[in-house]
């Protein structure tokens, strides 16, 4: 994967996972919106919230659910893009 920009958290907007191998949780304090996430999308989370870049992301989806790195890299950017849509991560300063 090539070289990727890094995303990060708004204020007030907060993600937990439930546990090992488990879903989670993100919220925005902004819209009062709890959205749960699937144990994919926590993969992806929790890279950004660790200063991942989206390659770092798409390489932990690869080791986490065995994925090829091009499906890794699609599902990574469609996620964020999604995500960036609805103003609960952007690109990091």
């Amino acid at each position: 994967m090539s070289s990727s920009p890094r995303y990060s958290f708004p204020s007030g907007v907060a993600f937990q996972r439930l546990g090992e191998d488990q879903d989670g949780v993100m919220m925005s304090l902004s819209s009062g919106f709890l959205y749960r996430c699937n144990r994919t999308a926590c993969v992806v989370l929790e890279a950004i919230a660790n200063g991942q870049t989206l390659d770092e992301a798409g390489d932990a989806l690869c080791r986490e659910f065995g994925v090829d790195a091009e499906r890794a890299k699609r599902d990574v950017e469609a996620l964020v893009d999604n995500l960036c849509r609805r103003r609960l991560v952007s690109v990091a300063a």
